[in-house]
């Protein structure tokens, strides 16, 4: 039981560590992108109104639990229902823990191992496709915006020229697109619809692209010319991205070498002396050792992930 509290006090303190991001100004933001864009900003009431949009459709798509888990998995572009998810993490366990029992962990701790496995497999696999989904959208978005200009520019409305990224454009940004459309199509506005395109691609480029339509949506203006802004702003920012990931690769390759060199000298250990490491194994203190060092090492993953992180 102790080294279960030192392994929850270590992994919430981890997990807090890696994940806090203060939040920016919205006021602030809107502003900045406001004059970057050559537009009026919004009025006061206008972002009242959208807080209570967004607020609604939060509270409709996440109202239950299922619900949470149904747009976390929209998020990743998976198909599959909340219960398969469920089932298919519970099988997974399974499979840890009967492995663990194999490996001699005991009966005791190869359920915990399991119960560990299913939930942070479950967790890391969602969390890998939302990546995966976010960055392709996010690479076509410039793209799309150019065509949504194009189309602009030759005298079609929004919801056309949309439409035609819609047709022409490759998964993910098709499905999103048309599932934009679909929503002005049953009496949303364009600016609702967008927004909810947001709270499913929760990213700052989608949430630029949200806020131009709405600003222009109340402001007025030039919307060719705004968009046309915002794609080189997003062209620009993938360029800085991109540099950055250069520049950091020598740091994510140690973070690499480090985390993955504890297995490496227990694998080499386990073959030049296979009796060397059974204590761990087959003993309480043993088993104390493996939690601890499974916790040190969770944590400091985490630190170092949250030192080679960069965000724009």
């Amino acid at each position: 039981m102790i080294a279960l509290g030192i392994f929850a006090l270590a992994a919430a303190a981890a997990l807090s560590l890696g994940l806090a991001v203060s939040p920016a100004s919205e006021d602030a933001l809107k502003r900045r992108i406001a004059a970057a864009l050559g537009v009026a900003p919004s009025p006061p009431e206008d972002k009242t109104r959208r807080r209570r949009i967004a607020k609604s459709v939060r509270r409709s798509l996440g109202s239950t639990r299922a619900e949470r888990l149904r747009l976390a998995l929209l998020r990743g572009g998976l198909t599959l229902s909340p219960r398969a998810f469920v089932r298919n993490g519970a099988l997974g366990g399974l499979a840890v823990a009967l492995t663990a029992l194999l490996f001699g962990l005991g009966p005791i701790v190869a359920p915990l191992v399991g119960l560990l496995g299913a939930l942070g497999g479950a967790w890391a696999v969602l969390r890998h496709r939302q990546r995966r989904y976010r960055a392709a959208f996010v690479a076509e978005l410039p793209n799309a915006i150019d065509a949504i200009v194009r189309g602009l520019r030759a005298g079609l409305p929004l919801p056309e020229s949309m439409r035609l990224v819609a047709r022409e454009a490759a998964e993910p940004l098709k499905g999103e697109m048309q599932r934009v459309l679909d929503q002005v199509g049953l009496g949303q506005t364009m600016p609702d619809a967008v927004l909810t395109l947001h709270d499913r691609v929760p990213t700052a480029d989608v949430k630029f692209f949200a806020i131009v339509i709405a600003v222009q949506n109340q402001a007025g203006g030039n919307l060719s010319e705004a968009l046309g802004n915002l794609s080189r702003v997003l062209r620009n920012r993938k360029r800085m991205v991109a540099r950055i990931s250069a520049l950091s690769s020598e740091a994510r390759a140690s973070a690499v070498i480090i985390g993955g060199l504890p297995f490496a000298i227990a694998l080499m250990v386990s073959i030049t002396t296979p009796g060397y490491m059974a204590p761990l194994f087959t003993t309480d203190l043993g088993h104390l050792c493996l939690l601890i060092a499974a916790v040190l090492l969770i944590a400091g993953t985490l630190v170092m992930r949250r030192m080679i992180r960069f965000e724009l």
